[in-house]
């Protein structure tokens, strides 16, 4: 699985991808109604989502679509919101670091190199 990702130019940072990081952390494969359900769940979510979350023109099967998409801090909040017990270890690690930027660099070259090794293993 790959976690798309986005450049800010007036920001000067990266976002990435709500549902493809949510994937990552959970197995789940529909991350659409995993998110509704988190966000149902978890007011507190719900009420911050506009401002933690941005649209960012990313390609999708069918096409360049606009994708929900969140910074490091933004994401920090959307992962701690994730019941999921998949996620614990990340929620664990992003708990003791200061820098959640690199956490999620590393998430994101690692889903895409896990994918690569289970593609090779299948061979």
């Amino acid at each position: 699985m790959k976690i798309r990702t986005a450049w800010s130019e007036e920001e000067n940072r990266r976002y990435y991808a709500v549902n493809d990081v949510v994937k990552a952390l959970t197995g789940t494969t529909d991350s659409i109604n995993y998110i509704k359900k988190m966000r149902n769940d978890d007011k507190a979510l719900a009420e911050s989502w506009t401002s933690i979350v941005k649209t960012f023109p990313l390609l999708t099967l069918r096409g360049i679509k606009q994708i929900n998409c969140a910074n490091s801090e933004g994401l920090k909040k959307i992962v701690n919101s994730i019941p999921s017990p998949k996620a614990k270890e990340f929620k664990t690690k992003l708990s003791e670091t200061d820098n959640s930027e690199q956490l999620f660099e590393t998430l994101a070259k690692t889903a895409i190199i896990e994918v690569f090794s289970v593609k090779r293993a299948k061979l």
